[in-house]
């Protein structure tokens, strides 16, 4: 069994922009992350190296029109989904 734990991460990051009335804008940020690791977790007993998909998450942004010269400001939510099951891929719950 390797005690070097080593990972290598990859995914697409989708971002999809909507404006809205002057100057506001609305950002969906959706994250699908995979990673390929040696981690010793429930789903990886052997800590062999795996191939599996990380927990998936989804961000909603709103930004403001410039407020003042060079300011703006952004307010966000994020919901991540357990879509890894247990380690070393996730944590198996919503958050």
């Amino acid at each position: 069994m390797s005690t070097a734990v080593n990972k290598a991460n990859t995914g697409r990051a989708f971002y999809i922009p909507f404006n809205l009335s002057p100057g506001w804008m609305f950002t969906q940020r959706i994250d699908l992350p995979v990673a390929y690791t040696d981690t010793v977790g429930p789903q990886n007993t052997a800590g062999n190296w795996k191939l599996g998909i990380n927990d998936w998450f989804i961000e909603e942004i709103l930004t403001t029109p410039e407020l003042i010269k060079n300011t703006t400001l952004f307010a966000s939510v994020r919901f991540v989904f357990p879509t890894a099951g247990l380690g070393p891929f996730g944590n198996s719950q919503y958050e």
